[in-house]
């Protein structure tokens, strides 16, 4: 067993157990965005998972947190979203950009 209590499992296990969970969950087959999310949370708070597939679903959580926005009247543009990718490769410049975004003094890092 790993540290978290989870049993050890080859990889296509690992994924193959996750995409059950979604699609258990209801992520996978929702047809309106009110099942989505609530699929979503249900998915979200299911124990002794690493939601290794879905961690990388980021459209979800992103599509709902711009439907809060609008119903509040803030414009997507207030939401900063940065590519850990591209933070690893570019680092400087990726902080420098969301600095720049919250208009603060770009600093070396």
């Amino acid at each position: 067993k790993r540290a978290n209590n989870l049993p050890m499992v080859d990889w296509q296990t690992w994924i193959d157990d996750d995409l059950r969970l979604l699609h258990k969950a209801g992520v996978l087959n929702a047809t309106t965005p009110q099942e989505e999310l609530l699929a979503w949370k249900f998915y979200q708070r299911r124990p002794h998972s690493h939601q290794i597939v879905g961690r990388g679903l980021y459209v979800i959580p992103l599509e709902h947190y711009f439907r809060a926005m609008e119903r509040v009247g803030k414009p997507k543009s207030d939401l900063y979203v940065m590519q850990s990718e591209q933070f690893l490769k570019h680092r400087q410049e990726e902080y420098n950009k969301l600095l720049s975004f919250l208009d603060l003094p770009h600093h070396q890092l």
